[in-house]
């Protein structure tokens, strides 16, 4: 199997495929305002935590890995599962947001 097979396997599978999404997103869920960056000014020697670098060098990881997913999506060219899965996606993020505004 090639990464073009298994990508047309998960789309084509309806179970794999919403694991998959479903997992995907919580991940992405659970990296909103990780080590956020922030600056110590005012002091004779100013401070930039570097936490914030490894949040943004996997936040450009997951993110290259997610235009992979849709790029098997567009290949397939399936409009209904690429609309399953930009509802499901919508659905989840608001949940989110709606929990940051309540917290």
């Amino acid at each position: 199997l090639d990464h073009a097979a298994v990508a047309r396997e998960i789309i084509r599978t309806p179970r794999l495929r919403s694991d998959l999404w479903e997992g995907w997103i919580r991940i992405l869920i659970s990296m909103q305002s990780m080590n956020p960056h922030l600056r110590v000014s005012g002091a004779h020697v100013e401070f930039t935590s570097p936490s914030w670098g490894n949040a943004l060098t996997l936040h450009t990881d997951l993110m290259s890995n997610t235009w992979l997913i849709l790029d098997a999506v567009e290949l397939e060219g399936n409009a209904e599962v690429t609309c399953e899965m930009a509802k499901r996606a919508c659905e989840e993020f608001r949940a989110w947001a709606a929990q940051v505004q309540t917290a």
